[in-house]
């Protein structure tokens, strides 16, 4: 089982590309978990959502304390010890942050996703531009099943906004 725990700020899209990463994975004939944590919820403070994949029935249940994967949609998260973007990850887990900066770590991937966002969208609404770096530094789901994703779930907005959006997602995947 794969478990992807996503670090975010309230607004900024992390339980939307929770659902999109599932969506990708399902589309693909896997089992899917996609769920969010919630506190007295408002913009700007920390959230975190979760998402679990196999190829069997999902029976466990809960928060994904040790993640294989980690994304980080607001990089200052990372040094707030509080939050503990970094707590439980296994040694050669993946971590995709949302920054301009590079890490210099074999298992970082860093992509300016806010900016990708803001040159193709128009808007600094990224979570299409991760979901496009999560699929190729991960190999979890594939390219066209996130684009087919991102069609299915944007299916009620103008088809103008989601190939904008699926264009956010394949340049974000072309630049890691």
């Amino acid at each position: 089982m794969i478990g992807i725990r996503i670090h975010g700020r309230g607004g900024q899209g992390g339980k939307k590309l929770s659902k999109l990463i599932a969506q990708a994975a399902f589309m693909e004939g896997k089992e899917v978990q996609s769920f969010a944590l919630y506190g007295a919820e408002r913009r700007g403070a920390p959230v975190v959502s979760f998402v679990r994949i196999d190829t069997e029935t999902i029976e466990v249940r809960g928060y994904v304390n040790t993640p294989d994967v980690i994304i980080v949609l607001d990089a200052s998260l990372m040094e707030m010890e509080e939050v503990g973007v970094i707590n439980g990850k296994p040694d050669l887990g993946t971590v995709i942050i949302n920054t301009k900066d590079k890490y210099i770590a074999s298992n970082y991937y860093t992509v300016d996703a806010t900016q990708i966002a803001l040159d193709v969208i128009g808007k600094p609404i990224f979570n299409t531009s991760i979901l496009g770096a999560f699929a190729k530094s991960t190999g979890i789901v594939s390219l066209k099943s996130a684009c087919e994703a991102i069609q299915h779930d944007f299916n009620s907005m103008p088809q103008k906004i989601i190939d904008k959006n699926i264009e956010a997602c394949k340049k974000a995947y072309d630049m890691i």
